[in-house]
């Protein structure tokens, strides 16, 4: 719960914007479901249509991957906005795909979840 609440207080402030978007890593696909589920609702329930978050793991379908890498792919995946608001920050949720495997503009914050799975 801290980590949505200081993801929104920090990149959902229109008041000290600055632009870039955010790249967090964390462990799994589930983990990510439920990062980007949070982040929307959040978003929505404190009037932030413009932070748009997307999951990024290797096991989506390609169309998918590339809407989340796509730095002017501003709507989400069910599009929750139209993507014009001039605020806009998309919150990528990724694995380590984004780390080893591909390179994504307009990424300026990146956030470690803190989380090793150990297998």
């Amino acid at each position: 719960d801290v980590l949505f609440g200081e993801i929104l207080a920090k990149f959902g402030d229109c008041s000290n914007f600055e632009g870039g978007d955010v790249l967090v890593f964390l462990s799994g696909s589930a983990q990510i479901t439920d990062c980007v589920e949070q982040i929307t609702s959040r978003a929505i329930k404190q009037n932030m249509p413009f932070v748009v978050a997307y999951p990024l793991y290797s096991q989506m379908d390609e169309k998918d991957k590339k809407a989340a890498t796509d730095k002017d792919h501003r709507t989400g995946l069910d599009c929750m906005t139209d993507g014009s608001h001039e605020y806009s920050r998309k919150v990528i949720c990724s694995t380590n795909i984004a780390e080893t495997s591909l390179t994504i503009d307009g990424v300026r914050f990146v956030i470690e979840g803190g989380y090793a799975k150990k297998i």
